[in-house]
């Protein structure tokens, strides 16, 4: 017997929506193209103590041609596990319309979701997804910051839309994030980076100043990391911002922010680069992720993942890689400099901290923004990173969404890395993502859908199957 529950047919691209007036009992047999099988695994997510997995949120897809807004087809959240598995929960649906922000997670059982869009209009606040009582909810707010959030967002809704931001410091605290609005106060030239905190138990997310830069603008859509001793990074950006997605007049400078014991000051410092030193990193839009060195515990190294030059229709790299020292606050080499000789970024030359080869291989996310990622495994044992889930590559009328999965096995020992590239059918943009410990998802249930295709005398002897159900019975 033909199993719809299985097995789905159509001829070449029709839906057999259109086909299920003919005979009711395929009314399962839908969505699907001619010659593909389609099966609905599922996957059963049990306790393992060592591992965190992506947790994906929200997220919007491309409109058509037409500018006919799609139906979001996976309301659900979104997993990524460590060997590449990844699939939605079943019994958890959002309540909310939600992306362009930033996640957090007590990392026992709720995720909060903050600033960027909610439920189709930009929002100042929180809301809480509580995974095992399966509800939705606004946080409180409290903090410092808060009063100055909105009085950005009454400035201009906008403010709040695809903010800067990363994890707190260099840990896994999934609880704690950095931020920056990618906004600028025209009338007043300074900006504020920012950390959010989770507390979980009463259900607050607090605000707070971390650095307040002054006598300056943000730089638009650059990216922001933190390094192992040091403190932040604030990297690329742009003078002028055209749109949500591009920019122009890109910045080439790097930021410091690093700690002082100077007794009465504030804990953090800006330090600019030297003129002489011609570091020359253009980015925008990109996602920032930074790792030690694997024999050096004073060097760091800094991947700089898609996005743009800063100048319209300029891709830029797939990835640009940094390695920067932690005591002389200086940087080693950047494989993107467009100086005579390949390690001319440095003040001093160093030829013994140029690595083996570049990222070549990373092309494929070359003009990619409005992605996600994060550190799965960091600690001990091999050091796994999702660079990037889902997104847009191109803009305007070429914007396509990017449907892979890119992740990477200790990235920073040449001889041991890997890179680990899986399709993401399911993939939107402007998604908010946070790594948890996998046992925070335990005992629940997900699914993926996953195709083949057929070899050619099967897809024949199908289609003269349904052929004669349809017609003949």
């Amino acid at each position: 017997r033909f199993e719809c529950t299985r097995y789905y047919l159509a001829i070449q691209s029709v839906n057999l929506r259109t086909l299920v007036m003919f005979n009711s009992k395929l009314i399962l047999c839908e969505e699907t193209l001619f010659g593909e099988k389609i099966e609905y695994r599922t996957i059963y997510i049990g306790k393992n103590g060592d591992e965190r997995v992506l947790l994906l949120l929200g997220g919007q897809q491309l409109p058509e041609k037409s500018g006919t807004i799609l139906e979001d087809e996976y309301p659900n959240p979104f997993v990524i596990f460590t060997n590449g598995d990844h699939c939605w929960l079943n019994d958890i649906s959002l309540r909310y319309e939600i992306s362009a922000g930033f996640a957090l997670s007590d990392m026992v059982g709720k995720v909060a979701v903050c600033l960027g869009i909610l439920n189709g209009q930009p929002t100042k606040g929180c809301v809480v997804l509580d995974l095992y009582k399966e509800k939705m909810y606004y946080a409180a707010l409290e903090g410092s910051m808060v009063d100055y959030i909105g009085s950005m967002f009454r400035k201009d809704k906008t403010s709040v839309l695809y903010p800067v931001h990363n994890r707190c410091e260099d840990t896994l605290d999934a609880s704690c994030a950095v931020f920056s609005l990618n906004y600028r106060d025209e009338e007043n030239p300074s900006y504020r980076i920012m950390m959010a905190k989770f507390y979980g138990h009463n259900d607050t997310v607090v605000f707070s100043q971390l650095i307040h830069v002054g006598r300056t603008q943000f730089p638009y859509s650059a990216c922001i990391t933190p390094t192992q001793h040091i403190g932040y990074l604030l990297i690329g950006g742009a003078d002028v911002k055209i749109d949500d997605l591009n920019t122009r007049d890109p910045r080439t400078d790097i930021e410091i922010f690093h700690r002082t014991s100077t007794a009465g000051s504030s804990p953090w410092t800006g330090v600019h680069r030297r003129d002489e030193c011609k570091i020359m990193v253009r980015s925008t839009n990109s996602k920032c992720y930074s790792f030690p060195d694997s024999k050096d515990r004073m060097r760091f190294h800094v991947a700089v993942v898609g996005g743009q030059d800063g100048e319209p229709g300029d891709p830029g790299k797939g990835i640009s890689h940094l390695i920067m020292d932690n005591r002389k606050l200086n940087m080693y080499y950047y494989n993107g400099t467009k100086a005579s000789h390949l390690n001319t970024p440095s003040c001093t030359v160093h030829w013994g901290h140029v690595p083996c080869c570049d990222f070549e291989d990373y092309n494929l996310m070359k003009n990619l923004h409005l992605t996600v990622g994060g550190h799965l495994r960091f600690a001990s044992g091999d050091r796994i990173t999702v660079l990037a889930a889902g997104g847009m590559i191109g803009t305007g009328d070429d914007a396509t969404l990017f449907r892979k999965i890119v992740m990477v096995k200790n990235i920073i020992d040449r001889r041991d890395s890997e890179l680990l590239v899986y399709d993401f059918e399911e993939a939107k943009h402007s998604m908010v993502a946070v790594a948890v410990p996998r046992n925070m998802l335990a005992n629940n249930y997900c699914k993926i859908k996953s195709s083949s295709r057929r070899l050619g005398i099967t897809r024949l002897f199908l289609l003269f199957y349904i052929t004669f159900v349809l017609f003949f019975c």
